[in-house]
Formats: C-alpha cells, sequence, structure tokens
C-alpha cells in the first residue's frame, strides 16, 4: 500500500543537484544497492592490526562504511555518528536525540552521510559534520538507508512503512507493509525495492512506491536484509529458521532449512555462492538452494559476511571473535575481538578490514606481508579490467593517474560517442577506484551492450571493455 508522508520536521539546505552513491570502496551496509556483500580488494592473508579507535560506547548494529576520502563513518549507541580518518583519528562527531544502534551510514558522491535514528529521525549530514536536513518518521529508523541512481534514497521506519525521499528531503513516496520495516532495502536491476516486513513478508516495491510482488514466510524478517544476485534473484532469511530464494518477477525459488533464526543477510562469492548466517554458523548454498559447506563459532552469527575479491570470506560473531574463511569455508584465521561483533565488516581499496565490536572499538586489520609506509606515487596511466562483468547495475575500475597530469575517466559507446564521465581531476600517480552505476551523462539507463571505459592523460590512453546487462 503506497501512502504519503508527513514530515513533523524537515531542515533543508539548498542544493542544485542529487548526489548518486560515492564512489567509494565501501560507501553504504553490505558494499552496494544489492547488499552482495563484495569486494574487488585482495582479501588478507596474514592478519595485523592497523590501529583501533574507541567510541563513546557501544558500536552494535551500525555497520562501518567508507568514503571516497577515505573516511569511516559508523553510528554508536551514544546518539553520535561518527567520522574517522584512514588512520583512525577522529575526525567529528555529530549528536542526534537517541541511539544510533542499527542504522548503518551511507555515502553519497557529494560526502553527504545518511543515517537513521531510534530518535525517530532521518539525517543527511554533510561531510564536514553539519546537518544538512533531517525528516521525522512515524517510529525509529532501524533500518539502513540505500541510495538510488537518480540520488533519492530509501529507508525503512518502525511505523510499518519504507519512505523514499529525494537528495534534498523531499517525501517521494511512502510504501505500508503490515509490520515494522527494520530490515535494509535492496535495489533492483529492474528498478524495485526489495524489503522485508515484521508482518512475516517480503515485498518487492516498483519505482512508484507500488507492490510489485510479496513473499510470506513463517515468521518476521528482522534485521535480515535480501541480497540481489545477477540474474536478480531476491535471497533472504527470515525467523522461521529458512533461507529464502525468490526468482525475477516474484516466482518461488527455492527454500534451505536453517534450522535457527536468520540474523544477517547473505552475500554472494565470486563463484557465485549465497554465504547465509543462520544461527552460530555461516552456510555455503549454491544458486539452487543446494548445501557446499559450513562453518561453526561458538555463539550467535549476526554480522553480515562481507567477502573479497579472491573469495575470502570476513563476519564476526557474538563468541568475541572476528573470523577469516577461504573460499572453500575452511578457518584461514581468527581475530580474537574481546566482544561481540554484530557489525558487517567494510573492506577498504587497498585490502584492510574494519569493523565495530559491542565494547565500542572500531578495529582496522591489515595485510601482516603488505608495507604500511606511504605510498610512492607512479608514473604509470594504468586501467584495470571492470569487475564484475558482465555488469548488472555497478561496474569499479581502478585506475592510476600520472602525478602532475590532468587525467579523465569516461564511458564511451563504440561509436566513440561520450556516455558518461566518471572522474576529471589532476593525476597524483596512486590508485584510485571509480563505480559506474550504468547511468548515463543525462541520468538515464544506459541500453544493454558493449561500452569502453577510456582513461586518457598527457596525450595517452588506456581502455576497458565493459558490458552491461540488465
Amino acid at each position: 500500500m503506497r501512502s504519503l508522508l508527513v514530515p513533523i520536521l524537515l531542515v533543508l539546505a539548498p542544493t542544485a543537484a542529487f548526489a548518486q552513491l560515492a564512489a567509494s570502496p565501501w560507501p553504504m551496509f553490505h558494499h552496494d544497492p544489492q547488499h552482495t556483500g563484495r569486494s574487488p580488494a585482495p582479501g588478507i592473508t596474514t592478519p595485523a592490526l592497523k590501529w583501533e579507535f574507541q567510541a563513546g560506547d557501544s558500536i552494535a548494529e551500525s555497520s562501518p562504511a567508507i568514503g571516497a576520502d577515505g573516511a569511516i563513518y559508523f553510528g554508536c549507541t551514544n546518539h553520535r555518528l561518527y567520522a574517522l580518518g584512514p588512520t583512525g583519528a577522529l575526525r567529528w562527531t555529530y549528536l542526534t536525540r537517541n541511539s544510533l544502534r542499527y542504522s548503518s551510514p551511507a555515502i553519497a558522491s557529494d560526502g553527504t552521510v545518511y543515517i537513521g535514528s531510534m530518535d525517530s529521525t532521518f539525517y543527511a549530514i554533510n561531510a564536514n559534520g553539519t546537518l544538512r536536513w533531517s525528516v521525522r518518521g512515524g517510529s525509529t529508523f532501524r533500518s539502513s538507508p540505500v541510495i538510488l541512481p537518480n540520488g533519492d534514497v530509501a529507508v525503512g521506519n518502525g511505523d510499518n512503512k519504507l519512505y523514499r525521499f529525494t537528495g534534498a528531503g523531499a517525501p517521494v513516496w511512502a510504501f505500508t507493509t503490515g509490520g515494522n520495516v527494520r530490515s535494509s532495502p535492496a535495489h533492483g536491476f529492474n528498478g524495485d525495492l526489495y524489503v522485508g516486513s515484521f508482518d512475516f513478508s517480503m515485498y518487492a516495491v516498483t519505482s512508484a512506491g507500488t507492490q510489485h510482488w510479496k513473499a510470506t514466510t513463517g515468521n518476521l524478517i528482522d534485521l535480515a536484509s535480501a541480497t540481489v544476485g545477477p540474474d536478480s534473484t531476491v535471497y533472504f532469511g527470515s525467523s522461521d529458521g529458512f533461507v529464502y530464494a525468490i526468482r525475477a518477477g516474484g516466482a518461488f525459488g527455492w527454500a534451505y532449512t536453517a534450522s535457527a533464526n536468520v540474523n544477517a543477510t547473505p552475500a554472494i562469492a565470486p563463484n557465485g555462492q549465497i554465504l547465509a548466517p543462520m544461527g552460530s554458523r555461516v552456510v555455503a548454498l549454491n544458486n539452487l538452494g543446494q548445501f557446499q559447506w559450513v562453518f561453526v563459532t561458538r555463539n550467535a552469527v549476526r554480522s553480515s559476511p562481507a567477502v573479497a575479491a579472491d573469495g575470502t570470506i570476513y563476519f564476526g560473531s557474538d563468541d568475541s571473535t572476528f573470523y577469516c574463511l577461504n573460499p572453500s569455508g575452511t578457518l584461514r584465521w581468527s581475530w580474537p575481538a574481546g566482544s561481540s561483533i554484530r557489525t558487517a565488516p567494510a573492506i577498504d581499496a587497498d585490502g584492510t578490514v574494519y569493523f565495530g565490536t559491542f565494547n565500542g572499538k572500531v578495529i582496522a586489520l591489515r595485510d601482516a606481508t603488505t608495507a604500511v609506509e606511504p605510498r610512492e606515487p607512479m608514473s604509470v596511466l594504468a586501467l584495470s579490467a571492470p569487475l564484475p562483468t558482465p555488469s548488472r547495475g555497478i561496474t569499479r575500475l581502478q585506475f592510476i593517474a600520472p602525478a602532475g597530469t590532468r587525467a579523465r575517466l569516461d564511458v564511451l559507446d563504440l561509436a566513440g560517442r561520450h556516455v558518461a564521465t566518471l572522474w576529471d581531476g589532476a593525476g597524483d600517480g596512486l590508485q584510485h577506484l571509480a563505480i559506474w552505476n550504468l547511468i548515463d551523462a543525462n541520468g538515464s539507463k544506459v541500453a544493454p551492450g558493449v561500452y569502453l571505459a577510456r582513461i586518457t592523460a598527457a596525450g595517452r590512453s588506456e581502455s576497458r571493455r565493459i558490458v552491461a546487462m540488465w
């Protein structure tokens, strides 16, 4: 059911354009709008502590996100949104009127940080820690927001609604379910939003705010959110002890018996396996719902797994341990955290992993075999192959532009016509990450087909082919 939001409080600052998702290594909960939990960065072979930060209270389910400048953002039960620098130094905090226990931040390309609070307010915070705008909902915001390709933002609320706002905070629509909406909406390749409710159902909501389909389970869907596969299958868990797969269009795919509450969001590994937390276990299933392997911890797993480019798997447990698994499901290493871990890990471009703990720490782990000295600028012009390929919604490219040059990264069609500009600025000889969401310069979805990513600097160019699919 669609309804209109009547905000109790709306504070706005003028804005000329609405910003899309930040081109950063991990800009939101579970990495991307599809909640795949998958990073193009390498996995850690041997862990070493990079730094720790002690917050003022518990860091519960509010998972870290990474800004384009390397800042790390997270919410805390002391009512504050934190911003840290890449070295773990505090930049600023923003004080709300109640706990930021649940909602994870999402970062827009202009640096705006979106997050919901238990004070029933949804916030847009500028990159310098000042308020851009806020809007009141009918109840608490425990859901983590998703930033849509046109710059709109969607988030669930305890008043049974899924809200959609513009990037300026204006209400677009509110879709009403039959229960509390704590899960975080995932964005499908067809524009639908997928969100679970306490009314036992997973909803597909169209871009116009109407119901596309509804899949009903045997119990409530709490913080466990949906994940969208490359074929548009929607994977999610329920408190009824099952993991479900709903095919594109709403047809039932399969249900796997978890025999325990599913308290976190599945991830999708590079080999296509679905990595689903179930009770104290993480279980790998293939896309037909068939068992592949299981890893058992000593307490509940409420941390949504993150996956590196080589298939390395990270997650935390209520047994106060942070785990790293090989793609086969065997233990690679573990890290004693000293407290429960319910946050989803975030993976930086160099492979550094960030996670929060119940005793208020943010822990950054790096690979012990990787030098920590500042990177030396390089004189090469380089552009990586896009990941994933083909792309059904977002593709990522790493690039290097020589220091002292003016560089530009564009997307072209095969006739050489300009489609989009991903980056335009001064080269510094360091590696950067660019993200293309298959949207052209006019804000429209591109047609399926083959495109060229081309970086140019100082009269030189490098190109890579991108296959776009919907």
